[in-house]
């Protein structure tokens, strides 16, 4: 006998799989940009352009894009089992 599959663990295999590809996209930008500019000795913030460009500009870009996928992309779900709601 096979029990029905719940449907929060499809929208959270979903997730699991949005949130895997967020964050291999987020580690390639950021060696990415390391990667081009290693070469300049330029200073930002007082700190190697690449260094900078790395650990302080990209993160807040992907803060800010994962704001409308997390809205879109993840619906809100009940998490318990009554129809009701929680109290």
């Amino acid at each position: 006998m096979e029990l029905p599959e719940d449907p929060r663990v499809g929208v959270a295999r979903r997730a699991l799989a949005l949130a895997w590809t967020f964050y291999t996209v987020f580690l390639a930008a950021v060696l990415g940009v390391a990667a081009a500019a290693a070469g300049s000795d330029a200073l930002l913030f007082g700190l190697p352009r690449w260094v900078a460009l790395s650990c302080l500009v990209v993160p807040p870009v992907f803060v800010l894009a994962l704001i409308p996928i997390a809205e879109r992309g993840i619906p809100d779900i009940p998490l318990g089992d009554d129809e009701g709601g929680a109290p």
